[in-house]
């Protein structure tokens, strides 16, 4: 599936799921316990919804901000999460370098980030 044809988060998450083994890509998009977290969350952000502006110049947009002092480029971070090396073999490195790649924030709290850039 070419990129410019993913239209929703669903599209992104059968690509993913098509390039991982079946065991991978259940811990991924499964929850803990009973899955009571991952239903609630997946209820909230079905009820967000986005307002199209129409008839808006967008060939110039700045989505810069700042967080926590540091200028990000758009304003979405890549929150903690682990076992990052099931997907990749440098890990939660990987992701990090990702996320600085495009400007973006990643937190972490993994204390091994600091050991594998060594």
């Amino acid at each position: 599936m070419a990129t410019s044809t993913y239209v929703c988060i669903k599209d992104y998450e059968r690509q993913t799921l098509s390039l991982l083994d079946k065991k991978t890509g259940d811990f991924f998009y499964g929850g803990a316990d009973d899955e009571q977290t991952l239903s609630d969350d997946t209820a909230d952000f079905k009820r967000l919804r986005l307002r199209p502006r129409m008839m808006v110049d967008v060939s110039n947009i700045n989505m810069k901000t700042t967080l926590l002092g540091q200028e990000v480029s758009f304003p979405v971070c890549v929150a903690p999460s682990s076992m990052h090396k099931l997907a990749h073999p440098d890990g939660e490195l990987a992701t990090a370098r990702a996320a600085a790649s495009l400007g973006l924030a990643c937190v972490s709290v993994h204390h091994q980030l600091r050991k594998q850039s060594r």
